[in-house]
């Protein structure tokens, strides 16, 4: 079974509560050890330490430190999902919406100071 280390949750579609999770994957019978976006998360199962895409079920290790921002090397492949996904429903993309979105994949989840949830 594939193993996803350094992994969190990125939700793609609020209004549905869809999401991918994003991590670093090794042991994946067709893709390469590397930095992933899985399809879309049927469920994560914290307990047994499992996550079941529409293609794949991984392993799970260790989250990825929500101080932490995302690596840069998968930033790209959030954002480029994003915004085909947005655009599939019929989004229009505009500077400030890119812009932001741009900011939040690239920043941590928690504020390094103080442990808190960054707005």
């Amino acid at each position: 079974m594939a193993r996803l280390i350094r992994w969190r949750q990125i939700v793609t579609n609020p209004a549905i509560e869809e999401s991918v999770l994003v991590g670093y994957c090794h042991g994946h019978a067709i893709l390469r050890d590397g930095w992933i976006v899985t399809s879309r998360v049927k469920y994560i199962d914290r307990a047994k330490a499992q996550a079941c895409t529409c293609n794949t079920m991984y392993d799970l290790g260790g989250e990825l430190d929500p101080r932490e921002p995302l690596p840069s090397e998968v930033q790209y492949a959030v954002f480029n999902m994003l915004c085909r996904n947005l655009v599939k429903r019929g989004y229009k993309l505009d500077l400030g919406m890119i812009l932001k979105t741009i900011e939040e994949i690239s920043r941590p989840l928690l504020d390094d100071d103080h442990g808190t949830k960054i707005q």
